[in-house]
């Protein structure tokens, strides 16, 4: 009787376990994308951003509240930035917008809890590597609603094949591990309560060399 009793229980907390345990990236996605933002068009402005006045956060929810409570609208940097958010093209998975002032939402990062946010390192993009450990974001939904993180972890990759959303991958913060970009998107993408800010580092005249990932968890 015991010994049935030991068993149903340690079944039941085995389904609690599974139940909760982080979404991963499984055969359905044999290979999952990193985008790359990409080399700036030939005649760009690299390495400026056009400075403009950040509002206050109350001012920039009030401009994107258009009622939609269910989506992403805009990310907000106290001092930092205040950037509207966009959708990836449809089944493009690697698409980053490139206009300036927006970030791109990571439609696959989504799916597995994740709010993904893309931008190019000449364009918005330029201003996740001025984001610190302890830094505040506020992410902004469409009716106007803010929801508050906290950066909790920087990390930083090499791409071997730079120009590949599929390339494999060098941590910079681990002694060189190598990854595929399928495990480097189940390090970063996968989980909840946390937004990912999602650019390319610019080395040795390459400016698609790396990856730079900022995470911000709910606070």
């Amino acid at each position: 009787m015991k010994r049935n009793l030991f068993l149903a229980v340690g079944v039941f907390c085995a389904l609690i376990l599974a139940l909760n345990a982080p979404a991963v990236i499984t055969a359905d996605y044999p290979l999952a994308p990193i985008p790359v933002t990409d080399t700036p068009p030939s005649g760009t402005m690299t390495g400026f951003i056009q400075a403009a006045a950040i509002p206050s956060l109350d001012q920039f929810s009030a401009a994107l509240n258009k009622g939609q409570p269910n989506i992403v609208a805009g990310a907000y940097a106290p001092n930092l930035f205040a950037l509207r958010v966009v959708k990836q093209v449809m089944d493009n998975p690697a698409y980053v917008s490139p206009i300036n002032g927006t970030v791109t939402q990571f439609g696959l990062a989504n799916q597995y809890g994740t709010i993904g946010l893309l931008a190019h390192n000449y364009l918005s993009g330029a201003h996740f590597s001025k984001l610190a450990l302890g830094q505040e974001i506020a992410i902004v939904n469409g009716d106007g609603a803010v929801r508050r993180f906290a950066v909790t972890s920087i990390r930083r990759f090499q791409a071997l094949n730079p120009s590949s959303p599929y390339s494999n991958f060098l941590d910079l913060d681990n002694t060189g591990a190598q990854l595929s970009s399928t495990d480097l998107f189940n390090q970063i993408y996968t989980g909840s309560n946390k937004v990912v800010f999602q650019t390319c580092i610019n080395a040795n005249g390459n400016w698609s060399w790396g990856r730079l990932f900022v995470i911000a968890t709910a606070r």
